[in-house]
Formats: structure tokens, sequence, C-alpha cells
């Protein structure tokens, strides 16, 4: 018995030993294609030419920003040219004609006005580009590695190049999602986590794409309590205990969406790191301005934070590059980047060898030409200058609500560009009065977020800095729409909450025991799948109005 024991052991210490061999072996095989494709991706990109890294001090020239295009728009033709690919560009690129200047048009003054000209001829040369064939089309694959180090740069990435890698995508939704579907991945092939068990910790402030993310990837999104719009250290650090090995990320904002304040970032990485799980920074609305912030600057390089692994940037937002553009970029996790765990791979499809980096096989390269352009077209300076005005009439913005004592107060004091807040309690006024104040402020020409939970924000961009009527005229909408509101109160009227169909998602989500138990029970059974019908039934017809 002993004696088949002891063979037992020593057969399972030398089928251990072959495995771990083996394992050895094949991490070697891979390491050794993944420096050849690394070598070959180099060379062919030799002829681009040196790539451009960091953000330019001082913006491009029109003049800078045509050659560039010229440029990579060569380099397609030449690549195409006297072939003929089965399908992959489905018209003719070859007859575009080149410019080495473009025609000014009427307004000829500002950055808006040049980004909107180039904006157009980088379409014109660009709208056939294929990314998903990197033999004819490699420069799209160059264009999104220099956004990422630009950017990268921006929140702290190394000098070298060699720390960060990385998607340009079509919003912070798909930036989000993605992000939540490496962690996914990484977690079940490196923490032995089985599809619908993996765990990520979020702020309840966290943007919805997370929540979104997490049905559309089996993942449980737990929700981690907020105080005053930052995320709950000690909440968050039970939560990490609790759940222990199944958590596969921590996502925090900077800042969230609903209230704009920046989550203790540092914090955050450091109980990341030590509970052996990643964290991703959501910079989709602060980022371009936290950077550019002389009092924010040096705390935003959330990228040379240890615990830090992925960090999203919305372009389109204050990057001022066209709808819809953002960017994912991701650190190393363990001995690989994040985003190596996003890569679709499909090698036994009848259609041959499948794989794409991203949930879209097909997509626009206008995209990213468009945002490295507005990168280079912008400059350091100007996002500065931009980034501080901003901040300012945001602060400006939060004086204006101050000026209304008893009747309006802030949620949080402002950080970046969000002003959040409410009806003061001590006003007496009925459930729902908040977003009568929304509708009254949107008649006047102001149209703010309704949030839960009574409040509202305004969001400040470059089109509120650049009117400079737009502070007085906030102040007179909101002395107008609160002596509307007080009147309607005074009435009995009820206030129906945003268009009708938020004070119904609260009701539902958040069913209150009233005099009449039938209602309750009624809310809380029905109540959650009346909501989401009547998103649904929204959504469905704006599809189809006619049918």
């Amino acid at each position: 018995m002993y004696t088949l024991i002891i063979i037992g052991a020593l057969l399972c210490y030398f089928y251990g030993l072959i495995v771990l061999y083996i394992r050895k072996k094949y991490r070697e095989k891979i390491n050794k294609e993944l420096t050849e494709f690394k070598y070959k991706c180099v060379k062919k990109w030799e002829k681009y030419g040196e790539p451009i890294t960091k953000l330019p001090s001082d913006e491009w020239s029109e003049r800078e920003l045509i050659c560039l295009i010229n440029k990579y728009s060569s380099i397609v033709r030449n690549n195409i040219k006297n072939k003929h690919l089965s399908g992959t560009v489905y018209g003719d690129v070859l007859r575009n004609e080149t410019f080495t200047d473009l025609v000014p048009t009427i307004d000829t003054n500002g950055i808006f006005s040049k980004l909107r000209r180039i904006y157009t001829y980088a379409y014109e040369q660009s709208y056939l580009w294929n990314p998903l064939h990197n033999d004819e089309f490699g420069i799209c694959a160059f264009i999104d590695y220099q956004i990422i180090q630009i950017v990268g740069h921006m929140f702290g990435s190394e000098e070298d190049c060699k720390s960060i890698s990385g998607f340009v995508t079509s919003g912070g939704t798909e930036s989000l999602m993605n992000a939540v579907r490496s962690y996914r991945n990484w977690a079940i092939e490196t923490k032995g986590h089985k599809i619908g068990k993996s765990v990520i910790l979020a702020s309840d402030m966290i943007h919805a794409a997370v929540i979104k993310a997490g049905r559309a990837y089996n993942v449980n999104i737990v929700l981690i309590k907020s105080n005053k719009g930052k995320i709950d250290l000690d909440d968050l650090s039970n939560n990490l205990f609790y759940y222990g090995n199944k958590v596969a990320a921590i996502f925090v904002s900077g800042p969230c969406y609903p209230l704009g304040v920046i989550d203790p970032i540092e914090r955050v990485s450091y109980l990341a790191k030590k509970h052996g799980c990643g964290l991703h920074v959501d910079c989709c609305l602060g980022g371009f301005i936290v950077n550019f912030l002389p009092t924010k600057k040096k705390s935003s390089k959330y990228l040379s934070l240890e615990g830090v692994t992925s960090l999203s940037v919305d372009t389109h937002k204050n990057g001022f590059a066209p709808k819809g553009s953002s960017i994912l970029i991701t650190k190393h996790i363990g001995d690989k980047y994040l985003s190596y765990y996003s890569v679709y791979s499909i090698p036994e499809w009848s259609g041959g060898v499948y794989g794409t980096p991203k949930d879209a096989g097909s997509q626009s390269a206008v995209n990213s030409l468009t945002t490295l352009l507005a990168l280079l077209a912008v400059g350091e300076d100007k996002y500065a200058y931009f980034a501080n005005e901003i901040n300012l009439k945001t602060y400006q913005l939060a004086n204006i609500i101050n000026k209304f004592p008893g009747k309006l107060t802030l949620v949080v004091e402002p950080e970046v560009n969000v002003v959040a807040f409410k009806i003061d309690p001590n006003w007496k006024l009925n459930k729902g009065a908040i977003y009568a104040y929304a509708y009254e402020m949107s008649k006047r020409g102001f149209v703010l977020n309704a949030l839960a939970k009574e409040i509202v924000h305004y969001c400040v961009t470059m089109r509120f800095v650049n009117d400079k009527d737009a502070l007085c005229n906030f102040y007179k909408a909101t002395e107008e729409s609160l002596l509307e509101v007080s009147r309607l109160n005074m009435t009995g009227t009820k206030f129906p909450g945003d268009a009708g169909i938020y004070c119904a998602l609260e009701e539902a989500l958040n069913p209150k025991v009233e005099n009449n138990i039938t209602k309750y029970i009624e809310n809380v059974l029905f109540g959650k799948k009346a909501a989401n019908d009547v998103v649904r039934c929204h959504f469905s017809a704006l599809l189809n109005p006619y049918d």
C-alpha cells in the first residue's frame, strides 16, 4: 500500500516537472513569436518616419497638417497601387487629389475653424482606408500607436514608449467596456475564474458603461458607496477582503460624471497593488483638463502609479477630435499588457485565421487620423489655455449657484469642469422641483443633465466659455426659473420630473412604503421591469417612429 502511494507521489512529481518544462518551452516559443512580430512591425514602420510620442508645445500650422495627411495618403496609395484586393476597399482611393495647402474659407480665424477644414480634408483622403488589412493599410496602426503614446505621456507614462499599449475607440463607453472585458479575460487566464464569477469593484459614481459591460460580458459589478462623490476607502477595503481572489479590478474616476469630483486614485492604487487586482482610471470626462491645471497636473500622472493598469480618455471632448473618439491605454498586468487580453482570436474560422483587438471588426481609419491631427493642431500650450479657461468658468458658475442661498445649494465643491447642485432642502419644495427647474432652464437656453437623487449638473465646455454673456444669462435664467418653480409649487402642481420618464424610473427603482400597501407591492414586483421597458420603448420608438 505504502509502495503504491510512494510510486503515485513520484509519478505526480515527475508529471509536474514535465508540465512545467512544457510550459516553459511554450512560453519561450510564444515570446519568440512576439519578438519576431515586433521586429517586423518596426521594420515596416521605418518608412513612415519617426513616430510622434509627445504633444508639441506649439500648434502645427495647416500647411504642416496637410503635409502629414498627404504623406500618409501617399504611403497608402503606393501600398495598393497596381493591386486588386479581394473585398477590403469598396471604392477607388486612387482618384482623390491631394493639395499642398487648403483654400481658406470665409472664417479663417481660430483653432476650431482650422480643425474643421483639416478634418474635411482628412476625411476625403482616408475614408476608404481599412485598418483590418495591415499589409496595405499599416499606417493605421502607426497612427494609433502615436495617439496612445502622446496621450499616455500626458498622464505620466514612461519616456521610453515601452510602458503602455492601447486602442483608439469610438467613445468612452467602448473604452470602458473593452477594459471590463479585458480584466475578465485576464482573471480567467491568470486567476482561474470561471465565466460569470469575476468581480469588478467600482464607485457608485462610476459611469453606466461599466454596468453595461458587466451585463454584456457576464461580470459581477459591485458598487462601492461614495462619500461626497468619492469612493469610500473603508467600504472598498472591506469588499476587497470579502471577495478576495474573485476581484479582477477596481474602477475609479478622474473625475466622475455625476458630481465631477476625483476619486483618491493614489490610495486606491496602493490597495489594488496590495490585493493583486487591476485598477482602471476613467478620465473620459476630465481628460485634457485635469492634466493641464496647475493644481492637478502633478497628481494626474496616474499612469506613473504602480497600481494603475489602465486608463480611458475621451479625445472627442476637450481633446476636440470629432465624435466619436476615445482612448483606452493599458499597462502591464503580470507579464503582459492588459490589451493582450482584449484580443479576439478565432484561428479555426472557415474563412481563415481571424482576430480583432476589439469588439468591432471593420472600422473607420478617419477616427484615428483626425484624432492625431487634433492633438497636433491644438498643441500643449493651447490645451493648457483651454483647460484653465474651462476650470475658471466652472468656479464662476458655482459662484452663481451660491448667489441663491436658501434655494439652491452645491452638492460638492467643483474640481474640474462640472457643477452639481440641488434645491436647498430648507426651501421645502415638493419632490421633483429640481427637475422642474431644469425644464424651465431648458426653455431659457440652458440644458442641464438630470441625475438621480434630486440633483442636476452642468458641464462647462469651450462653447460656454466663448460666450461672453453666458454667465449673466445663466444667472437671469436661474432667477426666472426658480420664480416659476416656486409659483408652481404654491399652486400644488405635482412636478413630473424629467420629461415624465425620470420619476417613473426613480419610483420603480426605489419603491417606498405608502399607505396603500398594494401600490408598494406593485412597485416591488413590477417597478424595475416597468422602468426597463419604458427605456426600451423610448429607444425602440427612435429606431422606427413610423411603425
